[in-house]
């Protein structure tokens, strides 16, 4: 069964904010296919977007810093920053539009951080529109 767009936004997000503590290595995708009952070729799929995303991530989080004035990068939480990387990397790579990115991005902080975090995820969301 084929992932959809939606379910595939989450794993890379998990998967994202995974690498924020332990590396990605050989076991990953045996392990994202058990988690998540998906098939080799999907895992292989999330592995090559998080490791995508991890090769722009110097773009992305100077474009994150851009749209934050005076206030360092340090100071957003992992779940969060991971969610602008992601939905960041989709808006330059893959074209995302900025209202699904936006949607998404509210979307995706209301279910793995805390709503009160929208608001700024959508601040740094419509500030980023500027530079790209």
């Amino acid at each position: 069964m084929p992932l959809t767009k939606k379910k595939q936004r989450e794993l890379v997000l998990q998967t994202l904010f995974a690498t924020t503590c332990v590396p990605l290595d050989e076991s990953f995708v045996a392990f994202l296919m058990d988690m998540h009952k998906i098939t080799k070729k999907q895992a292989h799929g999330v592995e090559t977007q998080v490791s995508a995303i991890q090769k722009k991530q110097t773009i992305i989080e100077t474009l994150i810093q851009k749209s934050v004035k005076g206030y360092a990068l340090k100071r957003i939480t992992k779940i969060e920053l991971c969610i602008l990387q992601l939905l960041m990397y989709e808006i330059l790579e893959e074209k995302l539009d900025f209202a699904i990115a936006v949607s998404e991005g509210l979307r995706l902080c209301k279910k793995y951080s805390n709503p009160e975090s929208m608001p700024f995820v959508h601040a740094i969301l419509d500030a980023i529109k500027a530079y790209v």
